[in-house]
């Protein structure tokens, strides 16, 4: 069945979103690269009985992701006509949890979106829609990289237990306090994650908590790119209205516009332009 949904052109990649495929187009154009055969996974029928028969998600764009990577090794496809590619997300801490079947691809940073947000990226969009905000680039990423990378670290304890509980929302842990930029409430994270936790739960997720953060420093490699996208945004329209932009996949774009040629030196981009270039 998701054989039957590939088709048109003889190498396929499939990404997790619509954000995915218009970063991989835009790269491939640059490059003058035929970039037919991107295909979101939303697109392509997967029963929800496979993605669980991997351990994974149904509910999840990744987990499909992973599982149709899963699925066509299963089947012997050739790994050198497809390629599927996840977010690292949490993983970006400590490693991927799971074995990489062939044809499988995460991306060097925390998301695909992440790979856009660099100081002249965000210069670039601050100064072409909203030039009344009061902050740079660089102080963008001074007051969150830290307390994003903090909030993986929290992901990746949870996943570390094995405990399936609901990840407080940013909107939930984000306060307004007078200051230029508004603030992640990292402590009040803490306090609702454990929450929901028993008391050894507690305990272990604290003592995996304190071990990441003594080992693992902050880097912008460890951000979700749509949650500094969010944040970007907000920030913005705390002090001006950003012209023509509304949401936050207008700013992902905008940013994705200003980074576009930077994607190259990236490894996952490198890798993609070799598969395109078979075709």
């Amino acid at each position: 069945m998701m054989q039957q949904s590939l088709s048109g052109s003889p190498q396929q990649i499939v990404v997790e979103g619509s954000f995915d495929q218009t970063a991989i187009t835009c790269y491939l154009k640059k490059r003058n690269i035929n970039s037919v055969g991107i295909w979101m996974a939303d697109s392509i029928d997967v029963p929800n009985s496979v993605i669980t028969g991997h351990g994974l998600n149904e509910k999840s764009n990744r987990s499909k992701v992973i599982a149709i990577a899963m699925e066509f090794a299963n089947h012997k496809i050739r790994p050198g006509n497809f390629m599927c590619i996840a977010d690292l997300d949490h993983e970006s801490i400590g490693g991927p949890a799971i074995n990489l079947p062939h044809g499988l691809r995460y991306t060097d940073v925390a998301s695909m979106e992440t790979y856009c947000f660099s100081e002249s990226a965000i210069d670039g969009v601050l100064s072409a829609i909203a030039q009344s905000a009061p902050f740079s680039g660089k102080e963008f990423l001074d007051a969150y990289v830290g307390d994003m990378t903090k909030l993986q670290i929290f992901r990746a304890s949870l996943q570390r237990l094995d405990a399936r509980v609901a990840f407080p929302s940013l909107e939930s842990i984000v306060r307004d306090r007078g200051s230029t930029l508004c603030q992640i409430d990292t402590t009040a994270c803490a306090h609702m994650i454990s929450k929901t936790l028993d008391a050894e739960q507690k305990e272990e997720f604290d003592s995996h908590v304190q071990t990441l953060t003594e080992n693992v420093p902050a880097s912008i490699s460890h951000c979700r790119g749509r949650d500094l996208t969010h944040l970007l945004l907000r920030n913005c329209k705390r002090h001006c209205k950003p012209t023509g932009f509304r949401n936050t996949a207008m700013f992902q774009r905008a940013l994705l516009m200003q980074s576009a040629d930077e994607l190259g030196r990236y490894s996952l981009f490198s890798a993609i332009e070799g598969l395109m270039k078979r075709a």
